[in-house]
């Protein structure tokens, strides 16, 4: 028997969590960052593997898509950390109104993703303007079909958290 004490090892932990901050036990793979992105290692979230230093690409089949890191420094004598948390949608209430008073029956509402033309939600006149979306941050553009006041208006950089319940009132006047 022979003792060898290895000093430049680098450790990898990857931790999904759901709402209870229970780890599921997803899947996740670990491939060379470099091409042709060879696999190195398949694993379960929450367990902590040794590697030698060296940079990976990191992917946790979490669903409905999965999650990746890229460029992940595995540095030697340290513990490289990733976490996901559950990531709960967000709701957006827009109100639009002329002198004070509600609208939304001629009004048309567009949410796009912030500073892009990028649609991720539409309300027609009629319905209440209620979006479930991702957390992230949004324009919303009214269009006003009354004959009266602005014909449309913006509201821009509306930021909504994990969870959050958000609401905007868009004047047309």
């Amino acid at each position: 028997t022979h003792t060898v004490l290895i000093t430049n090892v680098a450790v990898l932990q990857v931790n999904v969590t759901d709402r209870y901050g229970k780890d599921p036990g997803f899947g996740v793979t670990v491939t060379e960052s470099a091409p042709p992105h060879a696999k190195v290692l398949s694993m379960l979230s929450g367990d902590k593997y040794l590697f030698a230093p060296m940079e990976v690409n990191v992917h946790a089949d979490v669903p409905p898509q999965g999650i990746d890191w890229n460029a992940v420094q595995l540095k030697p004598g340290e513990r490289t950390r990733l976490t996901l948390g559950e990531v709960v949608p967000a709701e957006l209430d827009v109100k639009t109104v002329l002198g004070g008073q509600p609208i939304d029956s001629a009004t048309r509402v567009i949410v796009f993703r912030a500073g892009t033309q990028s649609r991720v939600g539409e309300s027609a006149p009629g319905t209440p303007h209620h979006f479930q979306l991702d957390p992230g941050d949004y324009d919303v553009y009214v269009e006003n079909g009354s004959g009266k006041g602005h014909p449309s208006a913006t509201a821009s950089g509306i930021h909504l958290g994990s969870g959050a319940k958000v609401e905007r009132t868009v004047p047309l006047a």
